[in-house]
């Protein structure tokens, strides 16, 4: 009901990330694989490549849910007389013309009769030529149809900028990433001070449970030395150990996705931690239209520049090695949408961004 009542082209995009959560709220996207994802027998009982793209069970699962609610919205859609494509057209050649005065975008949406193996090809071309003309874009300001046209090289993902000055954040000491495992990880030795119940980490340990120094044996209270000496953790009058809250969101954020978007919105004593992160060179900031973990998932289900076991769809289609087995065909194509929508939701991301903090400059 909401779908049929609620189709005006703004709401049905939105639709990927408010119901279907295809990102959080922060528009980080949730489909890579992501290490704190991995369980250890699943690290210690796979057979993976040095250049692997590792992933797990939960990786599978997730991504098998987001095909199925691309299939079942795609369905829902042409019963009301709505194409997706139609839909990301609209974004690129409208929206962003009506909304951010961007000129020149142009995108080509299959026609209705297109066979699936045509439709495939022209998304693939397609998600090429858009990532070149936001690149030139945020280059030049502008959209140079003869600066587009006389290009011809290959989309690097780690490579395309973005508009945003310091977009992304993330772990850089050793030493953040070891209290990371101290912190999480269901392997560290502080994660065994009280042994029933079990917590799949000492974070959610010191959650539900009263813990007090002397509950620790002396190796583990070596090991929360630095965690006190960085305010991590803290001692109250009665020796009970306290997180700090703030602290302990932004690692969880670096554990659980692997980057922080430092332009969204922090409280205060957020943003004054990462500061402090920041000018002791324990993070680091790039500014790209992709995290991390997104180039490496683009990069694994497109081609096989950097993983041994990528996909290699975009190439496999480009250059005519494609599977003939139709199904197959339907639900590679559904993985390209998939894909075109996280970067119209990454784009529409950095226009509206830009335009927040820039009206919020002095």
């Amino acid at each position: 009901h909401w779908i049929e009542e609620n189709t005006d082209f703004p709401t049905l995009l939105n639709n990927f990330i408010y119901i279907f959560g295809f990102t959080d709220s922060h528009f980080r996207s949730l489909f890579p694989s992501f290490s704190s994802r991995i369980s250890t027998l699943e690290r210690v009982m796979s057979c993976n490549g040095v250049k692997d793209y590792l992933t797990g069970s939960f990786f599978h699962m997730q991504s098998v849910i987001f095909s199925l609610q691309m299939v079942s919205y795609q369905q829902e859609l042409e019963q009301i007389g709505y194409r997706i494509e139609d839909i990301i057209k609209w974004f690129f050649e409208i929206y962003l013309k009506e909304e951010f005065k961007v000129e020149n975008f142009v995108y080509h949406s299959p026609s209705k009769g297109c066979s699936m193996l045509e439709k495939i090809r022209l998304i693939a071309t397609e998600i090429d030529s858009v990532l070149k003309q936001f690149q030139i874009y945020c280059e030049n300001g502008t959209i140079d149809r003869e600066l587009l046209e006389i290009g011809s090289e290959h989309i690097i993902f780690d490579q395309i900028p973005s508009m945003i000055d310091g977009k992304y954040l993330y772990i850089k000491s050793e030493k953040y990433l070891y209290f990371l495992y101290l912190l999480f990880s269901d392997q560290s030795m502080l994660n065994h001070i009280k042994i029933s119940p079990y917590y799949p980490s000492f974070v959610e340990c010191l959650t539900h449970e009263s813990i007090y120094i002397d509950d620790c044996t002396d190796h583990q209270k070596f090991l929360l030395q630095p965690l006190v000496s960085e305010g991590i953790i803290e001692l109250s009058p009665t020796s009970e150990i306290k997180l700090n809250l703030p602290f302990i969101d932004i690692l969880r954020q670096f554990h659980n996705k692997e980057v922080i978007c430092y332009h969204h919105k922090h409280n205060q004593a957020t943003s004054k931690l990462l500061s402090t992160l920041l000018q002791n060179d324990d993070i680091e900031v790039k500014s790209t239209l992709f995290s991390a973990p997104e180039q490496d998932y683009l990069n694994y289900m497109l081609n096989k520049s950097k993983f041994s076991n990528g996909m290699d769809l975009r190439n496999k289609y480009i250059h005519g090695t494609n599977t003939l087995d139709e199904q197959t065909q339907y639900s590679h194509y559904i993985e390209f949408l998939k894909i075109m929508i996280l970067i119209v939701i990454k784009i529409n991301d950095e226009f509206c961004s830009r335009e927040l903090l820039a009206s919020n400059t002095p």
